[in-house]
Order: structure tokens, then sequence, then C-alpha cells
């Protein structure tokens, strides 16, 4: 009786010492796959900045251009330090049927 006793208290042990183990083992893979994670977190973190850097600069040499080159949106031409290209002027016919299209499209 004490046999079957401490053969079934074995099994028991076994049974909850492979469990352990099993429980062990599945929490080092989620322990791997945390690390891998944060760095990879760590990486994105860097690749965003890097991202949000070169985004500022495209930004400000765009407004900077803009600053360069003003348009006037009414004639089409662009004013390069105050002074219009001859080849880029618009005679006065062509400016009025801009004005009349214009119109025209607030209308609608």
């Amino acid at each position: 009786m004490r046999e079957k006793c401490d053969e079934d208290i074995r099994r028991e042990s076994d049974k909850y010492q492979f469990e352990y183990d099993k429980l062990r083992e599945e929490l080092q893979m989620f322990q791997r796959k945390l690390t891998q994670e944060e760095n990879v977190n760590g990486e994105f973190s860097k690749l965003n900045q890097r991202l949000n850097n070169v985004l500022g600069d495209l930004r400000n040499q765009y407004k900077s251009g803009l600053e360069e080159e003003e348009t006037d949106i009414m004639t089409g031409v662009a004013n390069y330090g105050g002074h219009a290209p001859v080849s880029a002027a618009i005679d006065d016919r062509e400016i009025l049927d801009r004005k009349k299209a214009w119109a025209e499209l607030e209308r609608e």
C-alpha cells in the first residue's frame, strides 16, 4: 500500500514537473520575443525620427522655394526677384479670357 501511494505521489510530481518545465520554456520564449520587439521598436523609433527630420527639411525647402518664386495665380507669371521674364508675359486678351473662365467657375 505504501509503495502504491509513493508511486502515485511520484507520478503526480512528474506531471507537475513536466508542466513547470513547459511553462518555463514558454516564459523564456515570450521573454525572447519581448526583447526582439523592444529592439524593433527602438529601430522604428530611430527611423521615425530620421523620417521626421527629412520631412521637416523638405517642408523647409518647399517653403523657401515658395518665398523665392512668388507666383501670380491670375496671370500665371512667376516673379523672379520682382521682374517677370519677357517671354513669360501674357497679353491682355489672355488675361481677360482667364478672368472670364474664373467668373464662370465661381457662378457654378
